[in-house]
């Protein structure tokens, strides 16, 4: 990341903390997921999760949307119950009711709603006449208890199937267990510990088969609470099941983002690989004849038919992978992986294998490289080749340093680009450029005098690069991967995360390592690491879809934008707005945060006016 002078903490105003901000789309995509009703194509979701087919209608679990929501025959969009982006738990009428974070869905013959409400640890119903009522658990105590109704307790209960004589089987994915609901409203737990638990279903039978994610397998529970593997695979990652009305069973495999049919102990592809963008839940539709997909990462509602075609019903996707040099959000980045800001304001962006240049209103030019071509090659513009470009920093001359596998290279403003310490052979070797090795290189930083600096992941090191001499400043057993962001604050010391342990550490020039903030419930959750010119440090969600703060003095890490569980692109304030995986960011010398968004764009927040009230958000952490 781009190394900040002190003389630049004059720029900014006396306190962040006391600022409205406003995120806005710098350039790349502007569609994705959100929270509004209406047609189909103008309607969107944040994390949809699961659905459900009456014959009336198709229910969607909502999840980042804190709702219900229902797709009309003629393909309009409404809240059904619940009410978009306000979370709660109160019982009554479908409107007026309130849900935080429902993942689950099913519905009986008669068309009453049954909701996995995972925030609240609840199972609820929604009766067809829409009266919201709450049959398990007991709202926001979470646990691990059978017993009737409000003295049952569950964690996070993922996904809910019913069987034909009423009987609900619940995933309740914070206890690794499988739980059922008889029609005395008793709850009774399966014995057998899962691993990750999403999705489950019925068949027409009474088994019930549950997606154990995280052992790559099915599990067959009869009614008589008998378990057995039904299917295992060490490439499958079911997310949910579904039955159709022939007994065919057909699966989800979330990592391969397809659709699959189990058929004699063998599984088949019904759509190609990368057919989806995280599907999530699925369910039959016998008045098309077809499946129904929640695709959570796209924020989309997609449908299937048995032969594998797929067309999106409701919602609208981030814009697809392309290399398009264009202005704000007509251009289109491949993978965008990370950027930094020079002290103008323009921003660069390593994308797969090309080198990109956003200028300050917008404009989208490619500097070097040449997409979908992967290659270690120096020259000049087109005719250098990248094998995939990583981090990236503006030296104090204007050029640019990119990290491209075990490689440091240098990227003029004219495009030519040279290999400058670092070979493709991995190593732990000191000394200089042209025989230094490094051993995944995940992100570097320049300092104002033209020092480089290498967070040096599975040599669990920070390397420096002075006068054409690769050395090591520190080590520790709590560095290694993942190593997610380098900067530097205007005093010349480096800030690091380190995902497993999780911790921001402080790195002194000479070599001295502390523990900023330490949070351990975000273990491998975030990636990226920014630090302004006031000193507050900036990390960006990784398995989250949120950006963090630590402020200057403190060590606690809090929420600061966006929302941890809630994919979506929508700009607006911190509270408002949406990311997915904003995983890596700078801060530019006028205060400006930039974001790379997974929405394959890159956005920008901000200062507008003061605000009266402090931090808005929960602080974690110690």
């Amino acid at each position: 990341m781009r190394p900040i002078a002190v003389v630049l903490a004059a720029l900014l105003p006396l306190s962040l903390g006391a600022q409205t901000w406003h995120f806005r789309t710098l350039a790349g995509s502007a569609s994705g997921g959100g929270a509004v009703d209406g047609a189909a194509a103008q309607a969107r979701f944040a994390l949809p999760t699961s659905v459900v087919a009456c014959a009336e209608a198709i229910f969607i679990a909502d999840a980042g949307n804190h709702a219900i929501r229902r797709i009309s025959r003629d393909g309009v969009v409404t809240t059904w119950a619940g009410a978009l982006m306000q979370s709660g738990r109160g019982d009554g009428d479908r409107l007026t009711a309130r849900f935080r974070y429902p993942t689950g869905i099913a519905a009986d013959a008669q068309c009453n709603l049954f909701v996995a409400d995972r925030g609240n640890h609840t199972i609820r119903k929604i009766s067809a006449a829409g009266v919201v009522t709450t049959i398990a658990g007991s709202a926001g105590v979470s646990g691990n208890a059978d017993g009737n109704a409000s003295a049952a307790r569950f964690n996070g209960p993922q996904d809910v199937a019913i069987d034909t004589d009423g009987t609900l089987w619940i995933s309740d994915t914070g206890n690794n267990r499988v739980r059922r609901i008889g029609p005395d409203n008793r709850v009774t737990t399966i014995s057998r510990t899962f691993n990750t638990l999403l999705g489950i279903a019925v068949d027409a039978s009474g088994n019930a088969y549950a997606a154990d994610y995280g052992n790559h397998q099915l599990i067959r529970i009869t009614r008589d609470g008998n378990a057995t593997i039904f299917f295992s695979l060490s490439t499958f990652f079911p997310s949910d099941v579904a039955f159709d009305p022939d007994g065919g069973m057909w699966v989800l495999n979330y990592a391969d983002n397809s659709l699959q049919r189990i058929g004699n102990a063998t599984l088949t592809p019904v759509t190609g690989s990368r057919a989806f963008d995280q599907p999530r839940g699925i369910a039959f539709d016998a008045a098309s004849d077809t499946f129904v997909i929640a695709e959570q990462g796209g924020c989309t509602i997609r449908r299937a038919t048995r032969n594998g075609e797929v067309a999106t019903i409701a919602g609208t996707s981030a814009a697809a992978s392309e290399h398009l040099d264009a202005i704000g959000t007509a251009a289109r980045f491949v993978a965008p992986s990370d950027l930094d800001v020079d002290a103008n304001g323009v921003v660069y962006v390593t994308d797969s294998t090309t080198i990109r240049r956003i200028a300050r209103d917008g404009a989208v030019t490619t500097m070097a490289g040449t997409p979908g071509e992967s290659l270690l090659r120096d020259g000049s513009r087109s005719d250098a080749r990248f094998r995939g470009a990583g981090s990236i920093a503006v030296e104090p001359s204007g050029t640019l340093i990119v990290s491209d596998d075990n490689t440091l290279r240098r990227v003029t403003m004219n495009g030519e680009v040279t290999t400058i310490c670092g070979s493709q052979t991995a190593g732990y070797v000191d000394g200089p450029c042209a025989s230094a090795r490094f051993n995944f290189i995940a992100s570097i930083a320049v300092a104002p005098d033209g020092t480089i600096y290498v967070a040096d992941a599975f040599n669990k090191a920070i390397r420096k690069i002075a006068d054409g001499v690769a050395t090591t400043l520190a080590t520790s057993t709590e560095f290694g991967p993942p190593m997610g962001g380098l900067d530097l604050d205007a005093q010349g010391n480096l800030y690091l995360w380190v995902e497993n342990f999780p911790s921001v550490f402080r790195v002194t020039r000479d070599g001295g390592i502390s523990k900023i903030a330490t949070d351990d419930s975000l273990a491998t959750l975030l990636n990226g690491l920014a630090v302004a010119p006031d000193g507050t440090i900036y990390l960006g969600g990784f398995r989250t879809h949120a950006i963090y703060r630590v402020l200057p003095g403190s060590s606690k890490i809090e929420v600061w934008a966006g929302d941890e569980i809630a994919i979506a692109n929508v700009n607006g304030t911190p509270d408002a707005t949406r990311f997915r995986t904003p995983s890596r960011l700078d801060v530019a010398p006028d205060g400006k945060l930039y974001v790379r968004d997974l929405n394959r764009s890159i956005r920008v927040a901000s200062v507008d006016e003061p605000e009266a009230t402090g931090p808005r958000r929960r602080a974690v952490g110690k």
